[in-house]
């Protein structure tokens, strides 16, 4: 089965797919279709030529209706946008794979405040695993209720519409990236 199997999805895919092309396009000083693009080993897209545009680092998250993407001209980065749709009552069930400390933390709160952080540490876990182009697996295991304590201010919540959460990391310049 296409994973895109409605009209109205293809038609979502190529505009988020072409804005981000066409913004790509504008912040590297380059015509949108002389952009060529690749993807690493885990998956994560990237710009690949013209050389003024490949050290640009992106990332990209859809979720609903909505897109984020970030742009970063020397660091890698990551960003994640979810849609929150988990019912407190489930949070802690599928928190069980999250490290002890993220599970202390959604267990303090009340339950009716579970699914907002629930969805908020995940954001945090994929944005941190997408800077560094690293699958979900190493996302799950990263606590990130206290910060991270490898990298210090580099994650960071953004503003996002109603009933979404979003975030940001830009991997430390010294980081290894795969």
């Amino acid at each position: 089965m296409n994973r895109l199997d409605t009209t109205a999805l293809r038609d979502a895919y190529a505009i988020t797919h072409g804005s981000v092309r066409v913004l790509l396009a504008q912040y590297s000083g380059v015509h949108p279709r002389d952009l060529r693009f690749s993807r690493r080993p885990q998956g994560k897209p990237e710009t690949v030529a013209p050389a003024r545009a490949a050290g640009v680092h992106w990332n990209l998250s859809t979720s609903g209706d909505w897109a984020l993407l970030g742009i970063s001209p020397h660091r890698p980065v990551g960003v994640d946008l979810e849609r929150i749709r988990v019912p407190a009552a489930a949070v802690l069930g599928l928190a069980r794979y999250f490290p002890r400390t993220d599970r202390q933390f959604l267990r303090s709160l009340p339950e009716a405040r579970r699914s907002r952080a629930y969805h908020g540490l995940w954001v945090r876990k994929e944005a941190w695993a997408k800077a560094r182009g690293l699958g979900v697996v190493h996302a799950l295991r990263q606590p990130v209720a206290d910060g991270f304590a490898d990298d210090p201010g580099a994650v960071h919540d953004l503003a996002a519409p109603t009933g979404y959460v979003a975030a940001v990391c830009l991997a430390a310049p010294e980081a290894d990236h795969p």
